[in-house]
């Protein structure tokens, strides 16, 4: 039976809430997630630093100076007008401990109790804000050891995974195990997710092949320490894994999760993209097809959608996260992933009810199919150093030879639904265009669907493609028939 899984950061809660709230309704979050479509709720308790009072790995509070009302961090005041959300998660976190209350312990059990499945999620890698040495989530022990960073042989702070840590060196390795087994021994969860995408790199570049072995080992430890733990609470104690999106980057950056799901080694595996943007065109089928069916495949969706990696940001509207649901469990996944999507974030959504939409709908195939669906281009965020990026856009059409570009939709539209081909541009044009959808030349139209999101191109055009599109993968061909070239940044198939 298909599903959602939902991931839950280490700093939404804290961060949006005020200190009321956080102190006299902590299920509110777990009463928000647990509905519709939703099966398993990843709870992420923490990254280099954690947001519970944990003894194995540093607490976000831990080295943070409290005078009243004002918090100090490596002598720097962390203002509330200045930075809201990174002042209330620490005064948040460390409020709860104080009190002797470990909201994780509460939301699984609330989860539990509301008949979903709940699960913490450990952040092997993060590398947020690594530019900023002195930021709040670091720990002492990652800015005292830069030697254990990936990179140490040159500078270049703009690409924050690169102060990520290198897994070759085996205190790191050690690190991560010590929060897993306090993590198993803490909590009377029903799994335990590695998220090896936060932040999807985990070794010195070049030397990712000899990684696979290191993580698989480190995969085999786990199990062993989810199977006792699942002794000791009387009930099965799964693995999951998140993983780069396309099967090639990911064994070529140092992961084996083919040989993992042969070796039994996780229970749910989550081919997704970092987090610059969503990737649509996971292949769901391939990744199926090497996998088998002994393992729950839940490829992700992030909250973020853009073409390429230097475009302006767009958000993942409802539609356009129905759109990848409908994709996906068309070609065989068993869950759908969502991360980055909360409860109270301004920069996905304003209100709890468009997101119940994704989480009541997009879980089922029949249910998301039947919704408007956006089905964009975008491009894989985590490649393995020197790979091409992948991208399919901008391109550049010319008047000979045309330009072509597929889309993966999932069922067709039924003839009484509308269907557009839509495309954005670079600039604004006159060109005359031919374009075709599964060698069906379609018609233009100056009436379609506006979206705010796509009014950062100059310029839109979109084609009539009722009854043209078809189940699965659709070829749309585009043809300039002037001499002048034109630049599309944007394209989709829009289904109402």
């Amino acid at each position: 039976m298909s599903g959602i899984i939902l991931n839950e950061d280490c700093t939404n809660f804290f961060m949006l809430r005020s200190e009321e709230e956080v102190m006299s309704n902590l299920t509110e979050l777990t009463e928000h997630y647990c509905r519709g479509d939703v099966k398993e709720i990843m709870l992420n308790t923490g990254a280099n630093v954690t947001s519970y009072a944990s003894n194995v790995r540093e607490r976000c509070w831990e080295n943070v100076e409290f005078r009243g009302e004002r918090i100090f961090f490596q002598n720097r005041e962390i203002a509330l007008a200045e930075q809201p959300t990174i002042y209330r998660w620490l005064k948040h976190t460390k409020m709860l401990a104080d009190a002797g209350i470990d909201p994780y312990a509460i939301w699984i059990a609330d989860i539990r109790k509301r008949g979903r499945s709940p699960w913490i999620s450990l952040r092997c890698n993060d590398a947020h804000n690594t530019p900023d040495l002195d930021h709040p989530l670091h720990s002492k022990f990652w800015r005292e050891h830069p030697e254990l960073w990936r990179v140490t042989y040159r500078t270049m702070e703009s690409l924050w995974a690169e102060r990520a840590y290198d897994f070759a060196h085996p205190v790191i390795q050690q690190n991560l195990l010590a929060w897993v087994g306090e993590t198993l021994t803490r909590y009377d969860l029903d799994g335990i997710e590695m998220d090896w995408m936060r932040f999807g790199y985990h070794f010195r570049p070049g030397f990712e092949p000899e990684g696979r072995e290191i993580l698989t080992a480190m995969h085999r430890s786990i199990r062993q320490m989810a199977d006792e733990a699942a002794k000791r609470l009387g009930h099965p104690v799964k693995v999951s894994a998140r993983v780069p999106g396309r099967p090639e980057d990911a064994f070529e950056l140092g992961y084996d999760p083919v040989r993992w799901v042969r070796e039994k080694l996780v229970d749910i595996l989550t081919p997704c993209p970092f987090f610059s943007s969503t990737d649509t065109a996971i292949p769901v089928a391939f990744w199926r097809e090497i996998l088998g069916d002994e393992v729950i495949l839940a490829p992700g969706i992030e909250v973020l959608v853009r073409p390429t990696n230097y475009e302006k940001i767009i958000r993942t509207t409802n539609a356009i996260a129905m759109g990848q649901a409908t994709n996906f469990l068309s070609q065989g996944a068993d869950r759908i992933y969502l991360f980055n999507f909360f409860d109270r974030y301004e920069y996905q959504r304003s209100n709890m009810e468009s997101l119940a939409e994704v989480l009541d709908n997009a879980g089922t195939l029949e249910k998301c199919a039947a919704h408007a669906r956006r089905h964009c281009i975008t491009y894989p965020d985590t490649r393995a150093p020197g790979n091409p990026e992948g991208n399919r856009l901008p391109v550049t059409v010319n008047k000979f030879p045309s330009e072509s570009m597929r889309f993966a939709i999932g069922p067709a539209p039924g003839k009484e639904r509308k269907a557009y081909v839509i495309l954005g541009f670079e600039q604004t044009h006159s060109n005359q265009m031919k374009l075709f959808l599964n060698g069906v030349q379609l018609q233009e139209t100056a009436e379609f669907p506006d979206d705010q999101n796509t009014r950062v191109f100059p310029m839109r055009r979109a084609w009539l493609a009722d009854g043209t599109a078809k189940n699965g993968d659709n070829l749309v061909e585009v043809h300039n028939l002037d001499k002048e070239p034109f630049v599309v940044r944007w394209a989709e198939i829009q289904i109402l």
